[in-house]
């Protein structure tokens, strides 16, 4: 019940991120995107103007989905992200009774070139969702773009400067 050859976890996590974009209308879509938050999803997106989150996790052999349950966003579902959330999987991996509550399954059928997701299981909505962690992200995300579009962001790092530049010409002397 492996994943088949094509579908490596690069090609689940890249087919998650346009399923997000397609088929679930997410407006802002990110793929194993690392921040400061408590967790990095393999995919997650937001629509509704960001009210509404939706996390993916790819898995492409049983023992990956076993092993998840033991980080603490599993443990404690409040700490994860997503509003919503999904393991994407090749067919037959794994079985609806085998989900945490609440989560859904999608399979993935066909190759990375051409494939079609099929819902298996559709998710129930979250208890909770850690709204701390996906602020973080999107933080993350946009200082990351404003920076390499060259916008004059005032980061909490110039500030400082700034700060220690004006008190140091009101001493006479440097800092």
């Amino acid at each position: 019940m492996g994943c088949s050859d094509p579908w490596t976890h690069d090609a689940l996590c890249r087919r998650a991120q346009r399923w997000l974009a397609g088929t679930m209308r997410c407006g802002v879509v990110l793929r194993e995107f690392t921040s400061s938050a408590t967790e990095t999803p393999d995919a997650i997106g937001w629509s509704d103007c960001g009210r509404s989150s939706v996390l993916v996790e790819c898995k492409t052999s049983r023992a990956d989905f076993f092993a998840e349950r033991n980080k603490p966003a599993r443990r404690n579902p409040w700490l994860g992200v997503g509003e919503f959330r999904w393991y994407f999987t090749a067919p037959g991996l794994l079985y609806p009774s085998e989900l945490p509550v609440g989560w859904g399954l999608a399979e993935v059928h066909g190759s990375p070139e051409r494939s079609t997701v099929r819902k298996a299981v559709a998710p129930g909505l979250q208890a909770g969702r850690n709204m701390r962690a996906e602020m973080a992200m999107m933080y993350s995300v946009m200082r990351r773009a404003l920076e390499g579009l060259g916008v004059d962001v005032l980061t909490e790092r110039a500030l400082l400067g700034a700060d220690s530049l004006r008190l140091a010409s009101e001493d006479g002397g440097d800092r």
